[in-house]
C-alpha cells in the first residue's frame, strides 16, 4: 500500500533559490501583450484529492514530491505564463487586472488539475520584476514625473509670491493716491 497525505502541500517558484523549492532561481518569466518580459514569485497551494488518489499513485507518481514535478509544476507554470500573458505591462502595475489574472489563473489552473485528482486551494501572486533595461526606462519615466511635478509646484508657489508682491505694491500705491 501506498499512502499520500492529503494535506495542503505548497509549490513555491521563487527567483530567491533560498525561499523557493528549488535550489536555483525558478520564478515564472512570461511576456506581456506588448513584449516585455516579467518575471514573478508564485506559490501554489495545493492538495491530493482523496477520492482520486488511487488515480495519482498509479499514473503520476507514488509520493507527493513526484506528483508536485510532474504535474503541479509543470501545468503550473504553463497556466500562469497562459493567462499573465495576456495583459500589458501598465496593466500589470494596475492591482485590479493582476488580482483578476490571478484568480483566472487559479481557477483554469483548479480546473486542469482537478481531472487528475489535485484540488487548488490557492495561487499567490508575490514579487515580480521587469527587465533591467525596462525597470531602467520606468524609474527614468517616474523620476521625469516627479521633476514636472517639481517644477509645477515651483511655479505655482512663484506665482502665488508675484501676486503677493503685486497686492502689496498696488497696497502701497492706493496710499500714495
Amino acid at each position: 500500500w501506498n499512502r499520500l497525505p492529503i494535506s495542503q502541500q505548497n509549490l513555491t517558484m521563487n527567483a530567491n533559490a533560498v525561499e523557493g523549492d528549488r535550489p536555483v532561481p525558478d520564478d515564472i518569466t512570461f511576456k506581456t501583450r506588448d513584449g516585455n518580459n516579467v518575471y514573478i514569485d508564485v506559490n501554489v497551494m495545493w492538495r491530493i484529492d482523496p477520492k482520486r488518489a488511487d488515480y495519482l499513485v498509479s499514473n503520476v507518481g507514488q509520493t507527493v514530491e513526484e506528483i508536485k514535478e510532474r504535474v503541479v509544476r509543470p501545468i503550473s507554470r504553463s497556466v500562469i505564463r497562459d493567462i499573465f500573458n495576456e495583459i500589458t505591462s501598465e496593466e500589470y502595475y494596475q492591482v485590479t487586472v493582476k488580482n483578476q489574472m490571478a484568480t483566472k489563473a487559479k481557477d483554469m489552473l483548479a480546473k486542469e488539475l482537478a481531472q487528475m485528482g489535485i484540488l487548488v486551494d490557492m495561487l499567490q501572486v508575490q514579487q515580480h520584476r521587469f527587465d533591467s533595461e525596462y525597470q531602467a526606462a520606468i524609474n527614468a519615466q517616474k523620476q521625469a514625473e516627479a521633476d514636472v511635478q517639481s517644477l509645477i509646484e515651483q511655479q505655482k508657489n512663484m506665482e502665488v509670491q508675484k501676486k503677493s508682491e503685486l497686492e502689496g505694491k498696488r497696497s502701497e500705491w492706493n496710499k500714495l493716491m
